[in-house]
């Protein structure tokens, strides 16, 4: 399904919360084991996340807990940019959307890929709906395109992701 863009000082990144009775969020636990950053692929997901199915198309988030969701859009960064998701916009929600926003150049060539949205609300539960506008995604020219580029050719983690959890974990299918 083809999405049409909603940009306004930035491109608004709405939240995809229906998934055929899947799972549309992971909530992180509050004690589990230590994770060794140079093991790829290789922790369990249920050791450190719980799966979350959204109800009737939404989602109620928590002060004090950790969550990972999906952009809706699929996201393109061309070879002479660069984007970066706003953390926190008062317009949008009391929640911050997004820790590790940077997106490199090359991101989603060709056909996009989706966000994987780290959200926290601040002080009281937050109800997300689906499609409701979770972040805006800033892009930003570079001063010359660069040698490489983010994407297959140089076996990006993300590219071409889904609803994801970093390399650290086994790929659950």
């Amino acid at each position: 399904k083809i999405i049409n863009p909603v940009i306004s000082s930035g491109l608004k990144i709405s939240v995809d919360l229906i998934n055929d009775n899947s799972i549309v969020a992971y909530k992180a636990k509050k004690k589990c084991p230590v994770l060794i950053f140079n093991q790829n692929k290789k922790h369990k997901v249920s050791d450190f996340w719980l799966p979350l199915k959204s109800q009737q198309g939404s989602l109620t988030i928590f002060p004090g807990e950790f969550y990972i969701l999906k952009s809706k859009q699929k996201i393109r960064i061309p070879k002479k940019m660069a984007g970066e998701m706003i953390p926190y916009d008062t317009a949008i929600g009391d929640f911050r959307a997004h820790y590790a926003g940077f997106f490199d150049p090359g991101f989603g060539e060709s056909y996009g890929s989706h966000a994987v949205l780290e959200v926290r609300t601040n002080e009281v539960p937050f109800t997300l709906e689906e499609d409701q506008i979770i972040a805006t995604l800033v892009y930003e020219t570079l001063n010359k395109e660069p040698e490489i580029i983010y994407g297959i050719g140089i076996n990006s983690n993300y590219q071409n992701q889904e609803l994801a959890l970093s390399k650290h974990f086994k790929v659950i299918r």
